[in-house]
């Protein structure tokens, strides 16, 4: 036995990576159009929790009264 263990591998390979509230805050912040646009492609984001969702919907609901259609 080597001591390494594949399940070790697997769970670092597969760990979940959420998106943070701090993560929305600063693609908000670096968003050309003030946030109607967000950009988290590279963030390598696995999951999305309730609360970010919430958040992310927050600040949809800000920005729709200040968008022009």
């Amino acid at each position: 036995m080597s001591g390494h263990d594949q399940d070790d591998d697997e769970k670092y390979l597969y760990s979940p990576k959420p998106l943070g509230s701090a993560q929305i805050v600063d693609a908000i912040n670096h968003s050309s159009d003030g946030g109607a646009t967000i950009f988290l492609a590279r963030l390598e984001i696995t999951e999305i929790l309730p609360r970010e969702a919430e958040e992310l919907s927050a600040a949809g609901k800000h920005q729709e009264g200040g968008v022009e259609r």
